[in-house]
């Protein structure tokens, strides 16, 4: 905690039209201090209806929403834990404090720091349920925000109970967390490093470790006396596949999917070209094979409604780069084409294909760092406003639903860009056509997709950006993460290596609209190979 940075890097004044372009343009944020983007008047018609950037001291590899949507925990890590290397993965010590913000129409504000001795946060994730009595959060509680579950830096994993922020001082708290919970798994499991609690079982949380092992704690409903639990279930067949950078139960999206939803878990590690789905009433084998060996690595995924996955993968930092070293216009060409991406649609519709996969092309060609999805408020609607963070530094979103091959190809679909960071250059004040590796000396924010072209190539040239090493572009992007807020609107966070926090309110008849669009079109693709099919017959 005594290593954040007091000042954030230099930035381009957020988008402030009345100004001369003078040396004031270019700022910088104090620690936990914020600012809101005013968007452009050629973006005047951005469905962002309010763009808050807020500097959090380092770099910020987690963040989640509370259940309710009114706060955000993430945090920054100082100068120590600059790299996100496996060999450090349980092994950090010393001070350190996640930061829970405050997240309103007026803007945000840091509101509490939990200290903890753990080192850093690996992942960070907000019970979907109350502490005792184990309703679903569908409110904020009057005397805490809820349970968060953290995965700390030394290798345990500790739930706290967060206190709820006075509103009449304004003023930031610090407060010594207290374990509710601790689980530990033994030493030949390496360290839990990723995170995510079950959407139907109270109490049922996960973690995957850097051995590949996948773990599952039952957290009892009482704070107990904070002493070492072991793990409940252990997934011990996916350790073959390399480290498990991603785990995520499925949202119960029908009450028909309760008993699927409590047991069915999917994970994502190092080459495995799909997801590994495990069954914990039979927990000793994989749902299928899916590990090959050599292939590129999954770093996040989310769960579609109905039954899909959508994996963000690990492709150009490394392959593309080496390919780049080909010199060859065609070579150049396909890596740019390379979708980074991936949907698995594992219930198909009668008629079409069993295991269908869709690839989505990403702006900017960059590693997927993250992914998040979230279904829209019509029940009827089997659709998901998808959002991905990258390693170029681009944030963008998309709906996204079970797509069969004859809708791949629809353009109508693409990725819109809202957020995100590009080096800027004080001197000719533009942006640069690539990203440097060494830190640039400003930045700027992306706010459309005007600034990000389809074709860009935001890698620096010839030079092979390799996660987990200060080789990566400090425009990187870490976290993306939607939350649904008790009013209907949607609220898109993302953060990344530079230590910008960017909060995001979405027009929800914008995001409604797109959903139901692309609802309509698989429907109506649905009833033209219907009508094909009873032709034939």
């Amino acid at each position: 905690m005594e290593s954040l940075r007091e000042r954030s890097p230099r930035f381009k004044r957020p988008n402030d039209e009345d100004r001369d372009g003078g040396d004031d343009d270019v700022i910088s944020l104090e620690l936990f201090q914020s600012v809101e983007i005013k968007h452009s008047s050629a973006v005047s018609s951005s469905p962002v209806t309010l763009d808050v950037v807020a500097y959090v001291g380092g770099s910020c590899w987690t963040l989640d929403w509370t259940p309710s949507g009114s706060h955000v925990a993430c945090e920054g890590r100082g100068e120590k834990h600059h790299a996100h290397a496996l060999r450090d993965v349980g092994k950090c010590t010393g001070k350190a404090a996640v930061q829970i913000w405050d997240v309103c129409d007026t803007g945000v504000r840091m509101a509490v720091g939990m200290v903890h001795d753990g080192g850093c946060a690996h992942d960070l994730k907000w019970s979907p349920f109350r502490g005792r009595d184990r309703t679903r959060i569908e409110a904020s509680d009057e005397e805490s925000l809820g349970t968060l579950a953290c995965a700390r830096g030394d290798g345990r994993v500790e739930t706290w109970n967060v206190p709820r922020p006075s509103t009449r001082s304004g003023e930031t708290v610090f407060v010594e967390s207290k374990a509710m919970f601790v689980g530990v798994v033994p030493g030949d499991y390496g360290a839990p490093w990723r995170l995510d609690w079950n959407d139907v079982v109270p109490g049922r949380l996960c973690a995957g470790c850097t051995s590949g092992r996948v773990v599952v704690w039952d957290v009892p409903d009482h704070e107990s006396d904070a002493s070492p639990t072991y793990p409940k279930f252990v997934i011990a067949a996916a350790a073959h596949a390399g480290p498990c950078r991603a785990v995520r139960w499925p949202r119960c999206e029908i009450p028909e999917d309760e008993n699927a939803c409590a047991n069915i878990l999917a994970c994502g590690s190092d080459y495995a070209a799909k997801p590994h789905l495990f069954d914990l009433r039979a927990p000793f084998a994989p749902i299928g094979d899916v590990c090959e060996r050599g292939a590129k690595w999954t770093l996040d995924m989310a769960w579609l409604p109905r039954g899909g996955v959508v994996l963000g993968m690990e492709h150009s930092d490394r392959s593309s780069a080496k390919s780049i070293r080909g010199e060859t216009k065609q070579t150049a060409a396909n890596v740019r084409s390379r979708a980074l991406v991936v949907q698995f649609d594992l219930i198909a519709t009668e008629g079409e294909d069993s295991n269908p996969t869709s690839m989505h092309p990403v702006p900017g060609r960059g590693t997927v760092w993250s992914v998040d999805a979230r279904a829209g408020f019509d029940p009827a609607c089997a659709a998901s406003m998808f959002a991905c963070a990258t390693s170029n530094g681009v944030v963008c979103v998309k709906p996204m639903r079970y797509v069969s091959k004859r809708l791949r190809d629809v353009k109508a679909f693409n990725f819109d860009v809202f957020a995100g960071l590009l080096a800027h250059d004080v001197e000719s004040k533009r942006a640069c056509e690539s990203n440097p590796v060494e830190p640039p000396e400003c930045f700027e924010f992306i706010t459309s997709n005007e600034q990000v072209p389809a074709d860009a190539e935001l890698y620096p040239p010839l030079e092979a950006a390799k996660p987990g090493t200060r080789d990566a572009p400090t425009t990187a992007q870490y976290c993306a993460r939607w939350s649904k807020d008790r009013d209907g609107g949607w609220w898109l966070a993302s953060a990344g290596e530079a230590g910008f926090l960017r909060l995001q309110k979405f027009d929800s008849n914008w995001i409604e609209t797109k959903l139901g669009t692309l609802e309509r079109a698989h429907r109506s693709s649905g009833e033209k190979s219907g009508a094909k099919r009873a032709k034939k017959t």
